[in-house]
């Protein structure tokens, strides 16, 4: 699921991005321009 996420981030622009706080309450990052 994680990688589905960040497949379409970058297909809709993202430059990078990055999974922050693992465990129980994780989120990711992303970097747009």
């Amino acid at each position: 699921y994680i990688d589905y996420l960040y497949s379409n981030a970058i297909s809709a622009g993202a430059i990078g991005g990055k999974l922050l706080g693992a465990g129980g309450g994780g989120f990711l990052l992303f970097f747009v321009e």
